[in-house]
């Protein structure tokens, strides 16, 4: 029984030892930093982040031209459809009307 609490005891040290930050910081296990560091950090963070908004608005500009082209593309590719069925149907017609014609 002795020898269980006192191995529990040792685990439980073992446990408060391991979590237990080994440099300086404060209560919440935050280190203490230089304001002007950690100011210096977020810039760079922030120009950073701004390139990347910068690449990633021109690459959605592309996209938006790329498929704006397919979609004029398309809407051409029905016009021309449109005026073949508009010929076949005509071409159709006059073989009928002729065909009648002749009986």
């Amino acid at each position: 029984m002795v020898a269980r609490i006192f191995w529990m005891y040792l685990m439980l040290m073992a446990v408060v030892s391991v979590n237990e930050p080994l440099h300086s910081s404060d209560k919440n296990g935050v280190v203490a930093e230089n304001g002007e560091e950690i100011l210096q950090r977020m810039k760079e963070r922030e120009a950073s982040l701004r390139l990347h908004q910068l690449r990633l608005e021109q690459e959605i500009a592309d996209l938006e031209a790329k498929q704006k082209a397919l979609e004029m593309r398309d809407l051409e590719l029905e016009r021309k459809i449109q005026q073949h069925m508009f010929s076949v149907l005509s071409l159709v017609i006059l073989t009928l009307i002729s065909l009648w014609k002749r009986n």
